[in-house]
């Protein structure tokens, strides 16, 4: 799974869980200039971590190698407007951490699971200066398996030729072999 499919299959996943645990309209945080004024789900890709070095290599037929990374994806996820709105969090990290039915219908991919939670946050922002909005926030964050495959191979040493071999017993001493000694074996270059 490319970096792209990557993200992308985590969003449908959350999307999707989100949808089916809450059901309430979904925003990707700056995707529109527009508030809406129902109460929502508004999410947002934080930060992305390496989770260390490479996890596996492969060659493929082709000599073409593949690698696969771990990473740590955070993702805030709020709810605006309304009431209760740390109730609708309670219930989707209940939902999620709990690996239920919904949980295991979108998070099939071994690429991607569910790792924590942060605790939930409630602010009261000012919307003007009389009026409060309730929103809520938690942050979540998953892990994600990335595979990079490489469009040319690295190359492969087919043949080794040693022309003369010297091998000094003492100073006064010298085996020279005159016959030329041929390897043939697929030796990867580190």
């Amino acid at each position: 799974m490319s970096y792209e499919a990557a993200i992308t299959k985590l969003e449908d996943a959350l999307y999707g869980l989100i949808t089916d645990t809450l059901n309430l309209p979904i925003y990707f945080r700056n995707a529109s200039n527009q508030r809406p004024s129902k109460k929502h789900i508004q999410l947002y890709l934080n930060s992305i971590t390496e989770n260390g070095g490479y996890v596996k290599e492969a060659l493929d037929t082709k000599e073409l190698r593949s690698t696969w990374k771990e990473y740590e994806v955070s993702v805030d996820v709020g709810c605006n407007s309304g009431r209760n709105t740390q109730a609708s969090l309670l219930t989707l990290v209940h939902t999620i951490s709990s690996f239920s039915g919904l949980y295991n219908k979108y998070f099939v991919d071994e690429g991607i699971a569910y790792l924590r939670s942060s605790s939930i946050t409630r602010r009261d922002f000012p919307l003007d200066k009389i009026q409060w909005e309730e929103r809520s926030v938690v942050t979540m964050i998953f892990n994600v398996m990335v595979e990079l495959k490489e469009t040319e191979g690295s190359g492969f040493v087919e043949t080794v030729e040693i022309p003369e071999l010297t091998v000094i017993v003492s100073d006064n001493n010298k085996i020279i072999e005159q016959d030329i000694i041929t390897y043939t074996d697929s030796i990867p270059i580190e």
